[in-house]
């Protein structure tokens, strides 16, 4: 029996994956990923299907979104800063060296109260930068910075 199949994208860069939506006959509209290789006949066969453009054209493949670290260190985080114009290149050079807080950071850590201070600057001495740390997402989304973009600003700096 032949399933009916709609909705082809392919699920690799080389083209030899597609996804589906299958109406199953007995579980209704169910998402399949076809490959020619596949180990089950229903899959070789719904891949040739595909390819041969019973279900319509092949929709372009998408690659994910590189997912966000769960940390980047203070000498990713400074060169990310540098390369944003954020800070200068000593600054950048006395945060990675010494965890010396440049102007920017320096401002936002004197404007706290003394108590949450002391902390924030424990902070930002670590060597690592934790994205979950609530400290760093106040000081970042005080800069006016969303949580998408302080997702991109790890997922750039972890490329440093």
């Amino acid at each position: 029996m032949t399933m009916p199949a709609s909705q082809p994208v392919w699920a690799d860069a080389a083209h030899t994956r597609v996804d589906l939506v299958v109406d199953h006959p007995q579980f209704g509209p169910i998402p399949f990923t076809a490959a020619a290789d596949d180990v089950e006949a229903h899959g070789r066969d719904l891949h040739a299907r595909a390819v041969a453009g019973e279900f319509g054209p092949i929709g372009a493949y998408e690659p994910p979104a590189p997912a966000v670290p769960a940390a980047i260190s203070r000498r990713q985080c400074a060169a990310e800063m540098f390369a944003r114009g954020l800070i200068t290149g000593p600054e950048a050079v006395a945060m990675t060296a010494t965890a010396t807080p440049p102007a920017l950071v320096e401002a936002m850590l004197a404007a706290l109260p003394e108590s949450e201070q002391t902390f924030a600057r424990i902070d930002f001495g670590a060597a690592n930068y934790v994205r979950g740390n609530p400290l760093l997402n106040a000081l970042m989304t005080g800069t006016g910075a969303s949580q998408a973009e302080i997702d991109g600003f790890f997922i750039a700096g972890a490329s440093r």
